[in-house]
């Protein structure tokens, strides 16, 4: 069942699953790298990674469209239709992802130092705006096509309403299933309000090093 399990369970486990599959599609990565952060402060859930990110037709499309996916057959959790279940209880939602869009030929500075051969071009998309934005479709965003170098990636920050709180057990539990599910040479940051915090204790060693 997609949806099964609380609210803040599915949202936390829809926006990693989503980094991993973003990393998967990142050809030529070496180690991943997913960050998870939670401040019960404001109650906001921040995952990063650097995976292909989505293009600006992915981020401006299905991924706002409510019922539209860009999952290919085969692939689990991301931001298909689970979206729902992140977006809709957002009070404050915004998204960052960088992804290849092409090359472009070398600057100035890279034929000087002998480098003759087309650089990657980066297209960066921003999207912006709450829950109920999202339901209304007045999420707002803002594509660069020739983003400054850098590496690609996506950045998930979603403020809860106050009835959805991610329980630290629970997550810590999620993440260590997860690192026995997928060998994969993924790094794990999880911290909790700063605290650097470990997957459920007795879990497969992957390589990771706790933070959620």
């Amino acid at each position: 069942n997609l949806y099964s399990g609380s609210v803040p369970q599915v949202a936390v486990k829809e926006a990693v699953q989503n980094a991993i599959d973003g990393i998967r599609a990142n050809a030529g990565l070496v180690s991943g790298l997913i960050r998870v952060s939670y401040s019960s402060k404001d109650n906001r859930l921040v995952v990063e990674d650097n995976g292909a990110g989505m293009p600006p037709s992915v981020a401006t499309g299905e991924l706002l469209d409510i019922g539209g996916t860009d999952k290919p057959t085969g692939s689990t959790g991301g931001f298909g239709l689970a979206k729902a279940v992140l977006f809709s209880h957002a009070r404050d939602l915004r998204i960052v992802t960088r992804a290849r869009a092409g090359t472009k030929p070398p600057g100035v500075l890279q034929r000087l130092r002998g480098q003759p051969e087309p650089q990657p071009r980066i297209a960066e998309t921003t999207v912006t705006g709450s829950g109920q934005d999202w339901l209304g479709g007045g999420l707002r965003w803002e594509t660069d096509d020739d983003a400054k170098a850098g590496p690609t990636g996506t950045r998930v920050e979603i403020a809860f309403d106050d009835e959805v709180q991610p329980e630290e057990w629970s997550v810590r539990n999620y993440l260590g299933n997860l690192l026995d599910k997928h060998a994969l040479p993924i790094q794990f940051d999880f911290t909790v309000d700063g605290r650097p915090v470990e997957p459920a204790a007795g879990r497969r060693p992957v390589q990771h090093r706790a933070t959620i």
